[in-house]
This record gives structure tokens, sequence and C-alpha cells, in this order.
């Protein structure tokens, strides 16, 4: 194979990946809202964050965490991450940070409910 073949079919393979992520991401069922619960997870389970929808004139700043579940016990939506998820990122989420979930949009009927995630993006306000 000429060098010319193979640097345009390497090209031709770069830009279908790159379609490939492009539909991934525009065409995959996303949420928005507010952690109000980390875990980390133990004995073989997944990290996971509890994710509600808050009012405008909800705040989560300096409520504790049984208080924010006694707040929203039946609310909202706990996404188990991916393993592939970095633990670096994950350290970095918190009670009361604005994200965005990428999922399949399977939800655990369940109270509150549960869903895998494909990614969470922090969002910044």
């Amino acid at each position: 194979m000429t060098k010319k073949k193979f640097t345009s079919l390497l090209v031709v393979a770069l830009l279908l990946v790159l379609f490939a992520m492009v539909l991934f991401f525009f065409h995959i069922h996303t949420y928005s809202g507010t952690v109000i619960g980390v875990s980390e997870g133990s004995n073989g389970e997944k990290n996971s964050i509890w994710v509600v929808e808050l009012n405008k004139n909800e705040h989560v700043e300096g409520k504790t965490k049984k208080e924010l579940s006694e707040t929203h016990k039946f609310g909202g939506t706990i996404y188990y991450l991916p393993s592939y998820y970095p633990d670096f990122l994950f350290d970095n989420l918190e009670i009361g940070d604005k994200v965005k979930i990428y999922s399949d949009d399977i939800f655990k009927l369940s109270s509150p409910g549960q869903n895998d995630a494909y990614w969470v993006r922090k969002l910044h306000d």
C-alpha cells in the first residue's frame, strides 16, 4: 500500500470516528440538575450521584446531607457512573454542583429513580 493511500484511509477512519462521536453526544438523552448526594462505591459497587432539578428559589448551600435527603427523599435520580469515568472528575463533584448527565434514558422504577450514566459534565454558573 502506498503512503498516499494509507494517509487517505487514516483520514477517512478518523473522520468516521469523529462523526460517530458527534452523533453519540448530540443524539443521546441528557438531563441537567443539582447534585444533592455523592457516594463512592465500595465492594464492587459503582460511584453514584443523586441529582434533582431545583426551583429557582431553592438552594442547597448550608443544608446538611440529612436535610437534603429528607426534603428530596422521593425525588430526583441516582445516576451510577461508569467504570471508565475518571476518579479525578468524580472527586471534584460536590453537593450543590450543577451537572449535565448523558444517559440511556432507561430508568429503574424506584424512589428516587435510578439510571446508568454514560458521562457527567460539571456546569459552571
